[in-house]
């Protein structure tokens, strides 16, 4: 697959989800399992339009051809859904969230980080 698609099919998944958190966030608890309350509801807001952002980023970068730009755009991926992985495993070990309602995250956590971890370890240095 070309980093391009990669990006865009990225983008279009943190956007889906981001959107659903920052616009619907009754249903993101849902979801997730967990009780909206207004500072979940918020929380779960604010993250939302970050992972828009993220999505944005990913959508505008798609094209990018230069290393040190590309590069940043990856890690920044890897970075992003690795600690994104290890906080709902610690709300899986504290009891907060259930496995079973956190697949589809955790999938899409696992797609972006270690597909970007593959195209940054075959990107070339441009020089």
């Amino acid at each position: 697959m070309k980093a391009s698609v990669f990006l865009t099919i990225s983008a279009i998944g943190s956007v889906a989800f981001g959107a659903v958190m920052f616009l619907m966030p009754g249903l993101a608890a849902g979801g997730l399992g967990i009780a909206l309350t207004p500072q979940t509801g918020s929380l779960l807001q604010g993250m939302g339009g970050l992972i828009i952002g993220l999505g944005a980023i990913n959508f505008l970068a798609r094209h990018f051809t230069e290393f040190r730009m590309l590069r940043v755009i990856l890690i920044t991926n890897v970075l992003t859904h690795t600690l994104g992985l290890l906080a709902d495993v610690f709300g899986v070990l504290n009891g907060a969230l259930q496995i079973q309602q956190m697949a589809p995250v955790e999938l899409t956590h696992l797609f972006i980080g270690i597909g970007s971890l593959i195209y940054l370890l075959r990107l070339k240095h441009q020089v």
